[in-house]
Order: structure tokens, then sequence, then C-alpha cells
């Protein structure tokens, strides 16, 4: 699955090139995209705890002790049993490769 998506991202017709620093960084980036999959895929699953945890954070000037007008606003995508944060990430709404978010 991956070997196709790879291929599809980076030789198919309509897609963005794709630039390399030389012809060994496709096939080293290719066997690290697989190596962390296959990573991530024997990794034991936690026990999930809750997900989409949304948070407000005030945010305080160390110095001054002065808490800021706005405060930090986030989500916490999931928290396992023993209090393991798991983020995971994608590419936002819009991102392209000639112009990441």
């Amino acid at each position: 699955m991956f070997d196709a998506d790879w291929y599809a991202q980076t030789q198919t017709e309509g897609n963005l090139p794709v630039h390399f620093d030389d012809n060994g960084d496709a096939a080293l980036l290719a066997y690290k995209g697989k190596e962390l999959l296959t990573q991530y895929y024997h990794q034991p699953a936690g026990q999930v705890r809750d997900s989409e945890v949304w948070f407000t954070l005030p945010l305080v000037n160390p110095v001054t002790g002065e808490v800021l007008d706005v405060p930090l606003r986030g989500a916490m995508d999931l928290i396992e049993e023993d209090d393991v944060i798991v983020e995971f990430q994608g590419a936002p709404e819009g991102a392209t490769p000639d112009r990441p978010a």
C-alpha cells in the first residue's frame, strides 16, 4: 500500500513535482517511510482514556507574572490510560508542497 501511494504522489502526472537532493534520496525516504509505518503498526495500542480533549491555558509572562489577554487554546487528539498524549499530524487543509501551512 505504501509503495502504491508513494508512486502516486511522486511519479504520476498531474501532481506537483517532488524534488529530492539526488536520486538516492527518494529511495532512502521511501525506505524510511516504510520502516516508520512498520514500527507504528507493531507498536501495541494503548487503552484510550479520551479523545479530542480541548483545553484552554492562560499565557503568563514568566518574568512579570502578567497573564496575557489571549489564552492558549487547542486540542489533544488522544489520551491513553497511562496519560500518554498521542497527536496525529496531517497536512493542514489547503496546504500544498509549494505553500505549506
